[in-house]
């Protein structure tokens, strides 16, 4: 999509053609989405060119899509795998931004607390923020619910007693009590109650 004069409408199309080559499982869900990327970055797209029509083609997708996506970080030196991937990374806050489908929980503050320490550790850089944002998809809209979360001392020790708490339970090989109530929304729901 590097093409000389790109604008707006092009890139419309090249991502709607390229919507028919990706293998997702809910078509309805994912074509809702991507229309909804689709509409952002044309737009974006276009508002950038008006700035300034001598842009480069990486400065422009850097201001198009301005954060990282699948962003990897080492979580060992805090006790996470050493390959663990946040949703996006926008480097210029710097910041790690997570999205999530169904009901705001505790621990998606938590597992962006986490990344926030790894990005720490392997940076030395502090990360004060996480942006949080929950996705729905009704009647083929997408609807969203973002929000800032301060990564304070608070959060940062819940995240490490909770980590300190699993890693003993590995230790000493102790299985997790099932909770007495399953979420339904758990993607363990079949394995644990079939």
């Amino acid at each position: 999509m590097y093409e000389e004069d790109l604008n707006g409408a092009r890139l419309r199309t090249l991502m709607e053609d390229e919507f028919y080559s990706l293998k997702v499982e809910d078509l309805t869900l994912a074509k809702a989405i991507w229309d909804r990327v689709v509409n952002t970055y044309s737009a974006e797209l276009d508002k950038a060119k008006g700035r300034s029509p001598y842009f480069s083609r990486d400065s422009l997708a850097s201001m198009v899509v301005p954060f990282s996506v699948e962003f990897p970080l080492d979580g060992t030196l805090v006790g996470l795998h050493n390959g663990v991937r946040a949703d996006a990374f926008i480097p210029h806050v710097p910041m790690i931004a997570e999205m999530k489908t169904g009901k705001p929980r505790r621990q998606h503050e938590l597992a962006l607390t986490g990344y926030a320490l790894a990005y720490e550790s392997m940076f030395e850089y502090p990360m004060d923020f996480g942006y949080l944002c929950y996705v729905q998809v009704k009647e083929g809209r997408v609807f969203d619910s973002c929000r800032l979360v301060q990564v304070g001392d608070y959060l940062r020790d819940e995240f490490l007693q909770m980590r300190d708490k699993v890693m003993e339970s590995i230790e000493n090989g102790v299985e997790p009590e099932k909770p007495k109530r399953c979420d339904q929304d758990c993607p363990f729901l079949k394995v644990c109650n079939p």
